[in-house]
């Protein structure tokens, strides 16, 4: 929180700079019916709590979004955007957007188009 508290003070005018964090892999991490993504988002989660409650000013949540394991569908991508969404009511950015190979997950360039396309 204290970062936050710094940089907060010494934003020129308080607010030409937008104060996020960013994460990887809480959007994009594997999809159902892994677990994985729960604890994910409860470490996140606990970070943006420690620098809200401690004072620290947040203006934006940002979001990874590494494609890389697996297909998630555009539902399950938006009930992740909502936990936040509904916990916080801060502004959420996507800062980084690709979908990559990796190990069985072989994505075809039309496999890419889709997911681009249903991502974004």
């Amino acid at each position: 929180a204290e970062w936050f508290k710094t940089a907060a003070a010494n934003v020129p005018n308080g607010n030409e700079c937008k104060l996020m964090v960013n994460q990887w892999g809480i959007i994009s991490m594997a999809p159902p019916p892994s677990t994985t993504y729960d604890n994910y988002r409860n470490k996140y989660m606990n970070r943006i709590d420690y620098i809200i409650n401690g004072g620290g000013r947040l203006d934006r949540i940002g979001f990874q979004s590494r494609v890389k394991r697996g297909y998630i569908h555009p539902s399950d991508i938006y009930g992740r955007l909502q936990d936040f969404a509904l916990e916080y009511g801060i502004e959420m950015v996507g800062t980084e957007f690709e979908v990559v190979p990796n190990g069985e997950f072989q994505p075809t360039e039309l496999d890419r188009a889709t997911i681009t396309e249903e991502w974004l």
